[in-house]
């Protein structure tokens, strides 16, 4: 599976002074798109170098029979959280929906299998 941000390139962006005006408010729709695009690039890129890792850590410690700590249940909650929060700027995207269900089922299998422990 391709990176995250491999999935969701960096988008270029232009001044709107750089650009012409039609004084319909489309420019400032148009930076606002691009805006809500970086914002959600930052955010994957967050759970893709910080949230799973940690996440997958803590995977690998809870199938070891070790418990899970309540601050490792919301490492787990937040990468969960700043996945949806990419996700609501991203509403059209289909692979974040992907991304979405897969952090969950990560964040799902981790805790089912520490009430086991």
């Amino acid at each position: 599976m391709p990176a995250i941000q491999e999935q969701f390139p960096t988008t270029q962006v232009h001044s709107i002074e750089s650009s012409p005006s039609t004084h319909d408010g489309s420019d400032h729709e148009q930076g606002w798109g691009l805006q809500r695009q970086q914002i959600a690039q930052h955010l994957l890129r967050d759970v893709e170098t910080q949230r799973l890792p940690e996440a997958l850590a803590i995977r690998k410690q809870v199938f070891s029979g070790e418990p899970i700590t309540t601050a490792e249940s919301d490492i787990l909650a937040q990468m969960v959280k700043t996945v949806d929060q990419a996700a609501a700027l991203m509403d059209d995207e289909q692979d974040l929906g992907n991304v979405r269900r897969g952090v969950a089922k990560l964040r799902d299998e981790i805790l089912a299998r520490a009430s086991l422990n």
